[in-house]
């Protein structure tokens, strides 16, 4: 969304409004896509003084929901991303931190960040330690991050089935983890745990059980954590090749 426009009559915001969800179709979001950024939408109106409202930059418009054909970016971002709207200087930020050690990690992610914007990366300490940083200002990526954040079900849903394996890769390398030959990617959301079972048990014919953790021991709140497990000992290594995590090895 670009500049603000003075809006005299009720009609011209309604207009406005469907001209962002006439956008969103016209790149193949879904329709649950759409609500979602409408949603959004309507809560950034509400920031502004009456009769005024921000409109879409026409400059911005390819990269809406071009998240979708970067599923490794996406998976990173579901489990280690942060989208943040700055008010102060009106800044779209979307940032992974990751603890020193993992920085290899991040060389994947560089890549397809930049599509969105300049990677700004860089070593900073924290509380719990030394850490590396990569950020985007990108309000295209931040209302996408926003929306798979929102509901990362439907977002997993309408990938098709190479992205979903590069979503689960990217997901594996942020809240995964893999030794002894047993996988486990861990999630508060069962439902997303349970649509990635189905799809990898008919994809890579890999055996999975979702087990309950307590998230206190994770240095969370009191919610329960869930952990999709897969002992892939009986399995061929390349049933795993499909999967581009740097954990596993891909």
């Amino acid at each position: 969304m670009g500049a603000v426009q003075r809006l005299d009559g009720g009609g011209q915001s309604v207009d406005c409004l469907r001209y962002s969800l006439v956008t969103l179709e016209r790149v193949s979001a879904t329709h649950a896509q759409c609500e979602i950024v409408f949603k959004v939408a309507l809560r950034e109106i509400a920031e502004y003084p009456k009769g005024y409202v921000r409109l879409y930059n026409h400059k911005s418009e390819n990269k809406i929901m071009m998240l979708k054909k970067y599923g490794y970016l996406a998976g990173f971002l579901l489990g280690d991303g942060s989208a943040h709207h700055n008010k102060s200087n009106r800044a779209y930020e979307v940032t992974i931190d990751q603890i020193l050690h993992n920085k290899h990690l991040m060389k994947r992610i560089k890549s397809q960040m930049s599509v969105f914007g300049k990677v700004h990366h860089y070593p900073f300490n924290s509380p719990d330690g030394e850490k590396y940083r990569m950020r985007v200002y990108s309000k295209p990526l931040y209302l996408q991050v926003l929306s798979l954040k929102t509901d990362p079900i439907v977002f997993f849903k309408d990938l098709d089935s190479k992205e979903r394996l590069e979503f689960i890769g990217g997901y594996i390398d942020a809240d995964g983890t893999f030794s002894n030959k047993k996988l486990i990617l861990y999630s508060k959301n069962k439902g997303l745990l349970e649509e990635i079972k189905k799809f990898l048990k008919n994809t890579c014919k890999l055996n999975s059980a979702i087990y309950g953790f307590n998230a206190s021991s994770f240095n969370l709140d009191d919610r329960l954590i869930y952990g999709l497990q897969f002992s892939t000992k009986h399995k061929p290594v390349e049933l795993l090749k499909s999967i581009p995590s740097v954990k596993l090895g891909y």
